[in-house]
């Protein structure tokens, strides 16, 4: 993940200056707009680091600086590759495996300590002996990590961050994180956080994320460690979570904070959290937009990076799981996943930071020297240890030549030349740097595009409003029991975050038919919603019920639905009972009118899916709208009464 450097061009002589770092930066009190994006930004934190303060809360300082965890990186990342090479290339070190099982490197240095030796004195950097002045100059080798990731609000108690770091979570790692707004500053640890900027996390709204797209890394020294190829087909993919947060109960001003999120009225009495705003229809193109994105780079407090450009969007000719991401050439590192890229002028979103170049080489004996584009005066970092390396290697599995690239990478920072007049205390590293025109930049610096689904947690009535579009809504659901045999009075309810709403009455469905196929013994109910028509009184008698206009009007549209539930009022009690259903599912079409292109070409192909673990997969080939517009289609599955439904696709077309 690199620093974009626009001073150097191909074919220079100079030599880059190692601690030029000006795109990034503290966010400052003075800079009202930049605190309004910090405001609205959140670093995600583990309870260790979380502490009451007064009526409020404080971030605890780690033991130890950036500086110490980038050289034990370092070191761990060279005792894997001495570990791979002895393991695959010494005879002595393959013939103690064969006789143990699960033999740690901590027994094969203890049993066969020559021949670890031999391998660890050929020159590889050692931890204490690193110089990283290159990146002293912004400071950060000086702060400390306290943050897993980054997100940020978009209204309504909704936040957004990266799928890849949610994707794992049990529920019950959900409760051991927080969201702190604002934590910005180089004195963030000093800062008292209040009750309206400190949150945790009520539930998983939705998740999309390829678990395919680990990075496919390789232990084999003979071949690169991570090629150009991995990182452009990993980089496409669609990759967000949706959370919904609540602020946080505590007893007292003394006493520590219950680690659980308020609800109802005790949450209500907490100022709201205010969002940024989803931009529904950027009209983009490359190197005409000033972009800035916010995030927790190195996994330290808020940073900002500046200066940013568009460099590719998404071909809508390509498959439709490729079309996820947009490229930009901005700054961004480990930690900066989840925040959002800004358009300057705009203030509004149109990426969430996916991933970014991690390694500095891009292919089989090829090293960047940080541009991207070589100075004419080329050296290769430790060709020391690359030399003595091939010796000994022809020692012991003659023929055997180590890939230049994955010998000298390492994830976040690149090894500098040996030679004494650059760093004459040890081997120098800094951070990668690339050229803005790179092809590791326009093809691997990603961030998820939020304009297919600004819809879905925006309320639904913004959309007919703001594109004059035509929306629909159908929730259908199927019964194993014998519904039919109850009497009328059965209707749909959903539960929303800020109250219910109730489907009109319908009678239960006749008796099913004798079998003709599979599906034989469900029956099933529905109801729906169109903008574009008026909604009548429903007879008792039709088997489609109408939903509510109201339901347009709910803040965080879609998102806002917690539950779905089918109720039976038996005769005159009125009290109401819940039936369970089988399954169940959602159909949500946003329909442009003709005539708006631009909108049409950037959505032209948009798709995600979760299938649940318990949920069929839906799919919806040959689904026509005639007219010409576009259609989204979302559907979300349940499998029991109050269940949270789980969103499976949303599709569009044209």
């Amino acid at each position: 993940m690199p620093i974009i450097d626009r001073r150097f061009k191909q074919g220079s002589d100079e030599f880059p200056d190692w601690k030029w770092d000006e795109n990034r930066g503290e966010i400052k009190e003075n800079d009202k707009q930049h605190l309004y994006y910090a405001e609205r930004t959140f670093a995600l934190v583990k309870d260790e680091y979380v502490q009451p303060a007064g009526m409020g809360f404080k971030i605890n300082r780690p033991e130890k600086p950036l500086l110490n965890s980038l050289r034990n990186s370092i070191n761990r990342q060279v005792n894997n590759k001495k570990s791979q090479i002895l393991r695959r290339y010494s005879p002595k070190v393959k013939d103690f495996i064969k006789s143990n099982n699960e033999v740690t490197d901590e027994e094969i240095e203890k049993e066969l300590p020559k021949e670890w030796k031999s391998l660890d004195n050929l020159g590889w950097p050692e931890r204490d002996s690193v110089n990283l002045e290159t990146i002293e100059s912004r400071g950060f080798s000086k702060q400390f990590q306290f943050s897993s990731a980054t997100g940020f609000s978009i209204g309504a108690g909704f936040v957004i961050t990266v799928g890849h770091t949610t994707s794992n979570w049990s529920a019950e790692k959900f409760k051991d994180y927080w969201l702190i707004f604002g934590a910005c500053g180089k004195d963030v640890f000093k800062k008292t956080f209040t009750q309206d900027q400190v949150f945790k996390i009520k539930r998983l709204v939705h998740q999309v994320y390829d678990r395919h797209q680990s990075h496919v890394i390789t232990n084999d020294p003979t071949k690169p460690l991570y090629t150009f190829d991995d990182m452009k087909a990993l980089s496409n993919s669609y990759d967000f979570s949706i959370l919904e947060c609540s602020p946080v109960a505590m007893k007292n001003s003394a006493s520590a904070m219950f680690s659980r999120a308020l609800d109802g009225s005790q949450a209500s009495r907490i100022q709201p959290l205010k969002g940024l705003v989803l931009d529904p229809n950027p009209v983009l193109t490359t190197d005409d937009h000033r972009l800035i994105t916010l995030g927790c780079p190195h996994n330290l407090s808020l940073k900002i990076a500046i200066n940013g450009r568009v460099k590719n969007i998404p071909d809508p000719q390509q498959l439709l799981e490729n079309q996820g991401t947009i490229k930009a050439a901005i700054d961004i590192f480990k930690g900066n996943s989840g925040g959002p890229l800004i358009i300057e002028n705009t203030s509004r979103v149109i990426g969430i930071c996916h991933s970014g170049p991690t390694l500095s080489f891009l292919e089989s004996g090829q090293i960047s020297m940080g541009q991207g584009n070589e100075p004419k005066k080329s050296y290769n970092p430790f060709e020391k240890l690359n030399s003595k390396l091939q010796l000994w290697l022809a020692e012991r599995t003659p023929g055997i030549v180590i890939d230049r690239s994955w010998l000298y990478a390492y994830t976040e920072l690149r090894p500098l030349p040996d030679q004494s007049f650059f760093f004459p205390k040890g081997e120098g590293f800094t951070w990668i740097r690339f050229n803005e025109d790179h092809k590791a930049i326009i093809h691997g610096n990603a961030f998820t595009r939020t304009d297919p689904f600004a819809h879905f947690s925006n309320k639904l009535e913004d959309f007919t409003e703001n594109f004059r579009g035509n929306l629909s809504l159908d929730v259908t659901v199927f019964f194993s029991e014998m519904i039919h045999e109850l009497e009328n009075n059965v209707f749909l309810e959903i539960r929303t975050q800020k109250g219910s709403f109730q489907g009109s009455i319908l009678q239960p469905p006749k008796p099913p038919k004798p079998p003709t196929d599979s599906f034989y013994g469900t029956q099933s109910m529905m109801w729906m919603f169109n903008a574009g028509e008026e909604i009548a009184n429903t007879p008792v008698e039709s088997d489609i019920g109408y939903l509510p206009r109201r339901l347009q009007d709910c803040e965080g549209g879609l998102c806002s639905w917690e539950s779905l539930a089918i109720n039976y009022i038996p005769g005159q009690s009125g009290q109401k009972t819940e039936i369970k259903p089988t399954r169940g599912n959602v159909i949500a079409k946003f329909q442009l009118p003709d005539g708006q292109g631009q909108y049409k070409d950037r959505n032209k192909s948009f798709k995600f899916q979760i299938p649940g673990e318990d949920a069929p997969k839906l799919d919806f080939k040959g689904l026509e709208i005639p007219g010409g517009g576009v259609e989204w289609v979302v559907s979300t599955s349940f499998l029991a009464i109050g269940a949270k439904p789980k969103l499976l696709m949303a599709q569009t077309r044209n």
